[in-house]
């Protein structure tokens, strides 16, 4: 889900602001007994449960089935802790201090008004974090999930990961997980290529690779794109002593050099720049023999 704050914002405004118009006609004192010592004592039960669901959450259930981690769980929690506090402080005044001290209810009720919009925020904040962040989680799950696929050589079942997570995933509004997803099912091919149907699986890893190249916001990782996709051809060419390849290579290379030129990216530049010399003097030797 692409995201969409000032939506968002609207969104939370209007709910806030409609909780405090309710609360105003209705305050708190006139639906619950701010005076009842339990009431305060299950406000406080709640807000430790909360904190407990919260560390158990970031520790294991959530993180492994839900994808997820939550962020505003403790501040609701604490807010729902000092509103616990404040009625048993009520209580305590009115039972042990009514002769002293004179409390109007008016103030409580403005009060915890303002701590439940405070956690109405709160609450809003970690919905709109959840349904931004799950598909994302998701996809590092299922990627995690494929990794450990190929570390036990077991390719083709990664392969079959990689495309559950490109089926979820829109290029256009998450294209640096997109490439992610397609450089990785790239190397997976390569790494399939090494134990079977080697030429087949060098083009598969090659395709994918170049779908990273459609996406303009991925342009600084075009040039080591395009020299992976040239040592492809290269081994290709090697294999089938076929000049086409060898001048694809040569032209994958060359494509690189430019960018790393313009990027200044030295490194880069005379990486793709050896490569381009050792393509160039094999297809002499080719052309030539």
């Amino acid at each position: 889900m692409k995201r969409k704050p000032g939506i968002f914002l609207f969104a939370a405004v209007f709910i806030v602001l409609s909780a405090n118009y309710l609360l105003a006609k209705n305050p708190i004192g006139n639906m619950v007994n701010l005076k009842n010592l339990w009431f305060g004592v299950g406000l406080l039960a709640v807000s430790a449960l909360m904190g407990f669901a919260n560390i158990f959450a970031k520790k294991t259930f959530f993180k492994s089935y839900i994808y997820y981690k939550p962020r505003e769980v403790w501040v609701i929690a604490f807010l729902v802790f000092l509103e616990g506090l404040i009625v048993i402080a009520y209580y305590l005044i009115d039972v042990y201090f009514t002769n002293n001290i004179i409390i109007n209810e008016l103030y409580i009720n403005i009060i915890i008004q303002l701590l439940v919009s405070v956690g109405l925020i709160a609450v809003l904040h970690e919905v709109y974090s959840y349904m931004y962040e799950y598909p994302v989680r998701r996809v590092l799950k299922v990627m995690d999930k494929a990794g450990q696929l190929i570390d036990n050589m077991r390719f083709n079942e990664a392969l079959t990961e990689f495309d559950k997570v490109q089926r979820k995933l829109d290029c256009c509004e998450r294209p640096h997980i997109y490439g992610w997803v397609k450089q990785a099912k790239g190397v997976c091919y390569i790494e399939l290529s090494k134990h079977e149907d080697k030429k087949q699986n060098l083009l598969m890893a090659a395709k994918e690779f170049e779908e990273i190249l459609k996406l303009k916001e991925l342009q600084g990782q075009h040039g080591h794109v395009k020299v992976d996709i040239g040592n492809i051809f290269y081994d290709i060419a090697e294999m089938d002593n076929d000049i086409y390849y060898y001048e694809s290579a040569l032209g994958m290379f060359s494509d690189a050099i430019k960018h790393y030129k313009s990027d200044r990216d030295f490194d880069g530049y005379m990486n793709a720049l050896s490569n381009a010399e050792k393509t160039k003097t094999v297809l002499i030797l080719e052309k030539t023999s």
